[in-house]
């Protein structure tokens, strides 16, 4: 069948939601390429049924096949913008675990802030996985939550120099500490040993 000129704003629409797919998926690729993978792969899904939809017989398969465009392009964010929470989710992880024994938020003054939003994604995605809402919806709250808490990551990793300035003074502070603690315990051990030897 072939498409009539009422299908090109169709096409169009069909088109930008394509693009905006493509578009989202190269930002999360910049953060982490392996998280893409899925995500492409439903653009490809999006061609073959492209392809069967231009070669389509009857007018109910041809629309058959653009919905299931449109489905494979939310697919595609939807998969980036889980995978790409995932990934973000491990760096924040490991951010925490660097920093577990400084006072992050002497350095980065919105830090609990950014862990309330690393919590509302993390509990977003278990749910999201349990409970499908609708997959538009579901997608651009991902999109967004992926956006907001790769500020945040950026913001956190962007910290990491001075933070290790910080470390690195509660290091010397606390072998100072301790060398001090063992000087007196050493003078009291000779204080002693001199009276007992007396």
């Amino acid at each position: 069948m072939r498409p009539d000129n009422g299908d090109l704003k169709e096409f169009q629409q069909i088109q930008q939601l394509y693009n905006e797919a493509e578009r989202f998926i190269k930002e999360v690729e910049v953060v982490e390429a392996a998280v893409a993978f899925p995500a492409i792969n439903q653009l490809r899904y999006a061609g073959h049924h492209l392809l069967k939809a231009l070669v389509s017989e009857a007018r109910e398969d041809f629309q058959t096949e653009l919905n299931d465009i449109r489905d494979h392009c939310h697919r595609a964010m939807y998969e980036a913008a889980e995978a790409g929470i995932g990934y973000l989710l491990e760096l924040f992880t490991t951010f925490e675990t660097d920093f577990k024994d400084i006072i992050v938020t002497d350095t980065v003054s919105d830090y609990s802030e950014i862990r309330a939003l690393r919590q509302a994604a993390a509990s977003e995605l278990y749910k999201g996985r349990v409970d499908r809402s609708s997959p538009v919806e579901q997608v651009r709250h991902y999109m967004n939550r992926y956006r907001e808490l790769k500020q945040g990551v950026d913001k956190l990793e962007a910290s990491r120099s001075e933070l290790n300035k910080v470390k690195m003074r509660e290091v010397k502070s606390s072998r100072r500490f301790v060398y001090q603690v063992l000087f007196w315990i050493s003078v009291v051990l000779i204080g002693i040993a001199g009276l007992i030897l007396r």
